[in-house]
Protein backbone atom coordinates (compact mmCIF):
# COMPACT_ATOMS: atom_id res chain seq x y z
CA UNK A 1 0.00 0.00 0.00
CA UNK A 2 1.00 3.62 -0.39
CA UNK A 3 2.46 5.08 2.80
CA UNK A 4 -0.49 7.45 3.31
CA UNK A 5 -3.13 4.73 2.91
CA UNK A 6 -1.12 2.20 4.89
CA UNK A 7 -0.42 4.56 7.78
CA UNK A 8 -4.03 5.73 8.02
CA UNK A 9 -5.48 2.23 7.76
CA UNK A 10 -2.94 0.75 10.16
CA UNK A 11 -3.77 3.35 12.76
CA UNK A 12 -7.51 2.74 12.34
CA UNK A 13 -7.01 -1.01 12.65
CA UNK A 14 -4.92 -0.66 15.80
CA UNK A 15 -7.68 1.47 17.32
CA UNK A 16 -10.27 -1.29 16.86
CA UNK A 17 -11.52 -2.87 20.07
CA UNK A 18 -12.30 -6.22 18.40
CA UNK A 19 -9.11 -8.37 18.21
CA UNK A 20 -10.67 -10.69 15.62
CA UNK A 21 -11.55 -7.75 13.38
CA UNK A 22 -8.00 -6.46 13.76
CA UNK A 23 -6.56 -9.78 12.55
CA UNK A 24 -9.00 -9.95 9.64
CA UNK A 25 -8.39 -6.36 8.53
CA UNK A 26 -4.62 -6.80 8.54
CA UNK A 27 -4.86 -10.00 6.54
CA UNK A 28 -7.58 -8.68 4.24
CA UNK A 29 -5.50 -5.75 2.99
CA UNK A 30 -2.11 -7.40 3.39
CA UNK A 31 -1.30 -7.66 -0.33
CA UNK A 32 -3.57 -4.92 -1.70
CA UNK A 33 -1.89 -2.06 -3.58
CA UNK A 34 -2.55 1.29 -1.95
CA UNK A 35 -3.65 2.91 -5.23
CA UNK A 36 -6.37 0.27 -5.62
CA UNK A 37 -8.16 1.39 -2.46
CA UNK A 38 -6.99 5.00 -2.19
CA UNK A 39 -10.47 6.27 -3.12
CA UNK A 40 -11.98 4.74 0.03
CA UNK A 41 -11.88 6.22 3.50
CA UNK A 42 -10.38 4.07 6.23
CA UNK A 43 -13.87 3.75 7.73
CA UNK A 44 -15.18 2.41 4.41
CA UNK A 45 -12.32 -0.09 4.14
CA UNK A 46 -12.99 -1.44 7.63
CA UNK A 47 -16.72 -1.53 6.86
CA UNK A 48 -16.00 -3.73 3.82
CA UNK A 49 -14.19 -6.20 6.06
CA UNK A 50 -17.06 -6.19 8.54
CA UNK A 51 -19.48 -6.95 5.68
CA UNK A 52 -17.25 -9.79 4.55
CA UNK A 53 -17.07 -11.27 8.04
CA UNK A 54 -20.84 -11.07 8.44
CA UNK A 55 -21.28 -12.85 5.10
CA UNK A 56 -18.85 -15.60 6.20
CA UNK A 57 -20.46 -16.27 9.59
CA UNK A 58 -22.04 -19.62 8.67
CA UNK A 59 -20.69 -22.00 6.03
CA UNK A 60 -21.43 -25.71 5.97
CA UNK A 61 -18.51 -28.06 5.42
CA UNK A 62 -17.43 -28.31 1.75
CA UNK A 63 -20.11 -25.78 0.75
CA UNK A 64 -19.11 -22.50 -0.91
CA UNK A 65 -20.84 -19.18 -0.30
CA UNK A 66 -21.31 -16.69 -3.14
CA UNK A 67 -23.22 -13.45 -3.44
CA UNK A 68 -23.38 -10.76 -6.14
CA UNK A 69 -25.18 -7.52 -5.34
CA UNK A 70 -25.23 -3.87 -6.36
CA UNK A 71 -23.92 -1.33 -3.87
CA UNK A 72 -26.73 1.04 -2.97
CA UNK A 73 -24.51 4.11 -2.65
CA UNK A 74 -21.93 3.45 -5.39
CA UNK A 75 -22.01 2.76 -9.16
CA UNK A 76 -20.58 -0.72 -8.93
CA UNK A 77 -21.41 -4.31 -8.06
CA UNK A 78 -19.78 -6.36 -5.30
CA UNK A 79 -19.22 -10.10 -5.33
CA UNK A 80 -18.36 -12.00 -2.15
CA UNK A 81 -17.12 -15.58 -1.98
CA UNK A 82 -16.12 -17.82 0.93
CA UNK A 83 -14.90 -21.33 0.23
CA UNK A 84 -12.20 -23.84 1.12
CA UNK A 85 -8.78 -22.73 -0.07
CA UNK A 86 -7.64 -24.59 -3.21
CA UNK A 87 -5.86 -23.95 -6.51
CA UNK A 88 -7.54 -22.25 -9.51
CA UNK A 89 -10.06 -20.22 -7.52
CA UNK A 90 -9.20 -16.69 -8.61
CA UNK A 91 -8.66 -17.44 -12.31
CA UNK A 92 -11.79 -19.63 -12.46
CA UNK A 93 -13.97 -16.96 -10.83
CA UNK A 94 -12.42 -14.20 -12.96
CA UNK A 95 -12.98 -16.27 -16.09
CA UNK A 96 -16.66 -16.81 -15.31
CA UNK A 97 -17.24 -13.12 -14.66
CA UNK A 98 -15.42 -12.23 -17.88
CA UNK A 99 -17.64 -14.61 -19.87
CA UNK A 100 -20.65 -12.83 -18.35
CA UNK A 101 -19.27 -9.56 -19.70
CA UNK A 102 -18.57 -8.11 -16.27
CA UNK A 103 -15.66 -5.70 -15.92
CA UNK A 104 -13.73 -6.55 -12.76
CA UNK A 105 -12.10 -3.58 -11.04
CA UNK A 106 -10.51 -5.25 -8.02
CA UNK A 107 -10.26 -8.66 -6.40
CA UNK A 108 -9.18 -8.86 -2.76
CA UNK A 109 -8.35 -12.45 -1.89
CA UNK A 110 -7.13 -13.19 1.63
CA UNK A 111 -6.35 -16.82 2.43
CA UNK A 112 -7.29 -17.42 6.03
CA UNK A 113 -7.01 -20.08 8.70
CA UNK A 114 -10.27 -20.34 10.65
CA UNK A 115 -12.12 -22.54 13.10
CA UNK A 116 -15.80 -23.41 12.67
CA UNK A 117 -18.12 -25.54 14.75
CA UNK A 118 -20.07 -28.56 13.49
CA UNK A 119 -22.87 -26.32 12.19
CA UNK A 120 -20.43 -24.17 10.20
CA UNK A 121 -20.53 -21.20 12.56
CA UNK A 122 -17.35 -19.10 12.43
CA UNK A 123 -15.61 -19.36 15.80
CA UNK A 124 -12.19 -17.84 15.25
CA UNK A 125 -9.88 -16.31 12.65
CA UNK A 126 -6.32 -17.34 13.42
CA UNK A 127 -3.34 -15.07 12.75
CA UNK A 128 -1.66 -17.76 10.61
CA UNK A 129 -0.77 -18.27 6.96
CA UNK A 130 -2.44 -21.22 5.24
CA UNK A 131 0.92 -22.93 4.64
CA UNK A 132 1.87 -22.77 8.33
CA UNK A 133 1.17 -25.53 10.80
CA UNK A 134 -2.27 -25.07 12.30
CA UNK A 135 -4.18 -26.49 15.27
CA UNK A 136 -6.35 -29.57 14.89
CA UNK A 137 -9.75 -28.67 13.50
CA UNK A 138 -8.61 -25.42 11.87
CA UNK A 139 -9.20 -25.14 8.13
CA UNK A 140 -7.82 -23.00 5.30
CA UNK A 141 -10.36 -20.81 3.52
CA UNK A 142 -10.31 -18.37 0.61
CA UNK A 143 -12.37 -15.23 1.03
CA UNK A 144 -12.90 -12.96 -1.97
CA UNK A 145 -14.34 -9.50 -2.41
CA UNK A 146 -14.76 -8.56 -6.06
CA UNK A 147 -15.56 -5.01 -7.19
CA UNK A 148 -17.14 -4.86 -10.66
CA UNK A 149 -18.68 -2.20 -12.87
CA UNK A 150 -22.44 -2.23 -12.41
CA UNK A 151 -24.54 -4.10 -14.97
CA UNK A 152 -27.56 -1.80 -15.25
CA UNK A 153 -29.33 -4.15 -17.68
CA UNK A 154 -29.20 -7.10 -15.27
CA UNK A 155 -29.29 -5.69 -11.74
CA UNK A 156 -30.29 -8.96 -10.07
CA UNK A 157 -27.05 -10.77 -9.18
CA UNK A 158 -28.66 -14.10 -8.26
CA UNK A 159 -27.95 -15.73 -11.62
CA UNK A 160 -24.30 -14.65 -11.43
CA UNK A 161 -24.05 -15.99 -7.87
CA UNK A 162 -25.56 -19.32 -8.95
CA UNK A 163 -23.08 -19.63 -11.80
CA UNK A 164 -20.20 -18.85 -9.43
CA UNK A 165 -21.45 -21.57 -7.07
CA UNK A 166 -21.31 -24.05 -9.98
CA UNK A 167 -17.82 -22.89 -10.95
CA UNK A 168 -16.64 -23.32 -7.35
CA UNK A 169 -18.16 -26.83 -7.28
CA UNK A 170 -16.31 -27.70 -10.50
CA UNK A 171 -13.04 -26.35 -9.09
CA UNK A 172 -13.53 -28.49 -5.99
CA UNK A 173 -14.31 -31.62 -8.04
CA UNK A 174 -11.28 -31.12 -10.28
CA UNK A 175 -8.98 -30.54 -7.30
CA UNK A 176 -10.35 -33.50 -5.35
CA UNK A 177 -10.00 -35.93 -8.26
CA UNK A 178 -6.96 -34.77 -10.24
CA UNK A 179 -4.70 -37.46 -8.79
CA UNK A 180 -7.30 -40.13 -9.56
CA UNK A 181 -7.63 -38.84 -13.13
CA UNK A 182 -3.89 -38.81 -13.62
CA UNK A 183 -3.76 -42.36 -12.24
CA UNK A 184 -6.46 -43.34 -14.77
CA UNK A 185 -4.28 -42.09 -17.62
CA UNK A 186 -1.36 -44.16 -16.30
CA UNK A 187 -3.63 -47.19 -15.82
CA UNK A 188 -5.01 -47.00 -19.38
CA UNK A 189 -1.46 -46.72 -20.76
CA UNK A 190 -0.45 -49.85 -18.84
CA UNK A 191 -3.52 -51.72 -20.14
CA UNK A 192 -2.62 -50.79 -23.72
CA UNK A 193 0.93 -52.04 -23.22
CA UNK A 194 -0.27 -55.30 -21.68
CA UNK A 195 -3.06 -56.05 -24.17
CA UNK A 196 -2.83 -54.04 -27.41
CA UNK A 197 -6.06 -54.14 -29.47
CA UNK A 198 -5.61 -56.79 -32.14
CA UNK A 199 -7.06 -54.61 -34.91
CA UNK A 200 -4.54 -51.78 -34.49
CA UNK A 201 -0.89 -51.43 -35.54
CA UNK A 202 1.38 -51.93 -32.54
CA UNK A 203 3.16 -48.60 -33.17
CA UNK A 204 -0.15 -46.72 -32.93
CA UNK A 205 -0.91 -48.35 -29.60
CA UNK A 206 2.59 -47.74 -28.27
CA UNK A 207 2.43 -44.05 -29.22
CA UNK A 208 -1.03 -43.74 -27.70
CA UNK A 209 0.20 -45.15 -24.39
CA UNK A 210 3.21 -42.84 -24.50
CA UNK A 211 0.93 -39.84 -25.05
CA UNK A 212 -1.13 -40.72 -21.98
CA UNK A 213 2.02 -40.94 -19.87
CA UNK A 214 3.24 -37.64 -21.33
CA UNK A 215 0.00 -35.99 -20.19
CA UNK A 216 0.68 -37.10 -16.62
CA UNK A 217 4.09 -35.38 -16.63
CA UNK A 218 2.59 -31.96 -15.78
CA UNK A 219 1.48 -31.44 -19.38
CA UNK A 220 -2.27 -31.53 -18.71
CA UNK A 221 -4.46 -30.00 -16.05
CA UNK A 222 -6.88 -32.89 -15.51
CA UNK A 223 -10.46 -31.66 -15.20
CA UNK A 224 -12.80 -34.53 -16.07
CA UNK A 225 -12.90 -38.28 -16.75
CA UNK A 226 -15.62 -40.77 -17.61
CA UNK A 227 -16.01 -44.13 -19.32
CA UNK A 228 -18.65 -44.89 -21.96
CA UNK A 229 -19.99 -48.07 -23.52
CA UNK A 230 -21.23 -48.25 -27.09
CA UNK A 231 -24.82 -49.47 -27.04
CA UNK A 232 -28.18 -49.17 -28.78
CA UNK A 233 -30.64 -46.70 -27.24
CA UNK A 234 -34.13 -46.75 -28.73
CA UNK A 235 -32.75 -48.27 -31.91
CA UNK A 236 -29.89 -45.80 -32.27
CA UNK A 237 -26.24 -46.30 -31.48
CA UNK A 238 -25.10 -44.25 -28.48
CA UNK A 239 -22.19 -43.75 -26.12
CA UNK A 240 -23.73 -44.46 -22.73
CA UNK A 241 -21.94 -43.34 -19.53
CA UNK A 242 -20.75 -46.21 -17.37
CA UNK A 243 -22.13 -45.61 -13.85
CA UNK A 244 -19.57 -44.86 -11.17
CA UNK A 245 -16.72 -43.97 -13.53
CA UNK A 246 -17.03 -40.17 -13.50
CA UNK A 247 -14.31 -38.01 -11.95
CA UNK A 248 -13.72 -34.28 -11.73
CA UNK A 249 -16.37 -32.23 -13.50
CA UNK A 250 -17.84 -35.48 -14.89
CA UNK A 251 -18.32 -37.13 -11.50
CA UNK A 252 -22.05 -36.28 -11.35
CA UNK A 253 -24.08 -39.10 -12.85
CA UNK A 254 -26.18 -38.05 -15.89
CA UNK A 255 -29.90 -38.03 -15.27
CA UNK A 256 -31.88 -40.87 -16.80
CA UNK A 257 -34.84 -40.27 -19.08
CA UNK A 258 -35.82 -39.52 -22.68
CA UNK A 259 -33.82 -36.28 -22.89
CA UNK A 260 -30.64 -37.98 -21.71
CA UNK A 261 -31.18 -40.88 -24.10
CA UNK A 262 -31.75 -38.47 -26.99
CA UNK A 263 -28.58 -36.54 -26.18
CA UNK A 264 -26.45 -39.70 -26.17
CA UNK A 265 -27.55 -40.82 -29.66
CA UNK A 266 -24.81 -40.48 -32.24
CA UNK A 267 -25.35 -38.67 -35.56
CA UNK A 268 -24.16 -40.68 -38.54
CA UNK A 269 -20.82 -38.80 -39.03
CA UNK A 270 -20.00 -39.15 -35.33
CA UNK A 271 -21.02 -42.81 -35.30
CA UNK A 272 -18.61 -43.46 -38.16
CA UNK A 273 -15.80 -41.77 -36.21
CA UNK A 274 -16.59 -43.79 -33.09
CA UNK A 275 -16.52 -47.04 -35.06
CA UNK A 276 -13.35 -46.02 -36.91
CA UNK A 277 -10.46 -48.41 -36.34
CA UNK A 278 -8.23 -45.88 -34.59
CA UNK A 279 -7.16 -45.78 -30.96
CA UNK A 280 -7.43 -42.09 -30.10
CA UNK A 281 -9.87 -39.26 -30.58
CA UNK A 282 -7.94 -35.99 -30.07
CA UNK A 283 -9.91 -32.81 -30.41
CA UNK A 284 -11.41 -29.82 -28.62
CA UNK A 285 -14.58 -30.40 -26.63
CA UNK A 286 -17.64 -28.32 -27.50
CA UNK A 287 -17.78 -26.83 -24.00
CA UNK A 288 -15.57 -24.29 -22.26
CA UNK A 289 -13.68 -25.08 -19.10
CA UNK A 290 -15.08 -23.68 -15.86
CA UNK A 291 -11.78 -24.49 -14.11
CA UNK A 292 -8.53 -22.54 -14.40
CA UNK A 293 -9.02 -21.09 -17.92
CA UNK A 294 -12.15 -20.46 -19.96
CA UNK A 295 -10.84 -21.98 -23.20
CA UNK A 296 -12.48 -24.99 -24.80
CA UNK A 297 -11.48 -28.20 -23.09
CA UNK A 298 -8.90 -30.52 -24.63
CA UNK A 299 -10.53 -33.88 -25.30
CA UNK A 300 -8.68 -37.21 -25.25
CA UNK A 301 -10.81 -40.21 -26.13
CA UNK A 302 -9.25 -43.69 -25.87
CA UNK A 303 -11.39 -46.28 -27.62
CA UNK A 304 -12.10 -49.59 -25.94
CA UNK A 305 -11.95 -52.72 -28.12
CA UNK A 306 -13.26 -56.24 -27.57
CA UNK A 307 -11.20 -59.38 -28.15
CA UNK A 308 -12.10 -59.41 -31.85
CA UNK A 309 -10.93 -55.82 -32.33
CA UNK A 310 -14.36 -54.14 -32.46
CA UNK A 311 -14.95 -50.79 -30.74
CA UNK A 312 -17.20 -51.22 -27.71
CA UNK A 313 -16.67 -47.97 -25.82
CA UNK A 314 -14.47 -45.05 -24.92
CA UNK A 315 -12.47 -43.76 -21.97
CA UNK A 316 -12.57 -39.97 -22.04
CA UNK A 317 -10.23 -37.45 -20.44
CA UNK A 318 -10.94 -33.73 -20.42
CA UNK A 319 -8.43 -31.10 -19.42
CA UNK A 320 -6.33 -28.12 -20.43
CA UNK A 321 -2.79 -28.25 -21.73
CA UNK A 322 -0.37 -26.63 -19.29
CA UNK A 323 1.97 -23.81 -20.22
CA UNK A 324 4.83 -26.35 -20.32
CA UNK A 325 2.94 -28.49 -22.83
CA UNK A 326 2.13 -25.54 -25.07
CA UNK A 327 5.82 -24.64 -25.35
CA UNK A 328 6.97 -28.23 -25.92
CA UNK A 329 8.53 -28.98 -29.31
CA UNK A 330 6.17 -31.08 -31.42
CA UNK A 331 9.00 -33.51 -32.12
CA UNK A 332 8.94 -34.46 -28.43
CA UNK A 333 5.21 -35.10 -28.14
CA UNK A 334 4.06 -38.71 -28.64
CA UNK A 335 1.60 -39.28 -31.52
CA UNK A 336 2.24 -35.78 -32.89
CA UNK A 337 5.94 -36.41 -33.48
CA UNK A 338 4.86 -38.64 -36.34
Amino acid sequence: MSDVVEDGLSAAIEALKDPQLQILCRRFYRFVAGEDVAAYSTAALISQVEQMRAFAQVRAMNTPLAQVRDESDAPFTVGMIVTDDMPFLVDSVSGELSLEGRSVRLIIHPQLVVRRDASGQLLEILDLDVDEGRPAGAIAESWMRIDMDRDYLNPDGRSSANRLIQVLADVRSANNDWQKMRAKATEIAAELDAAPPVSLPLEEVTEGAALLRWLTQDNLTFIGYREYSLAFVEGHEALVPVPGTGLGILRIEPTAGPESAEASKLPTPVREKVRENRLLVLTKANSRSTVHRTGYLDYFGVKVFDESGQVIGEKRLLGLFTAAALTESIVDVPVLRG
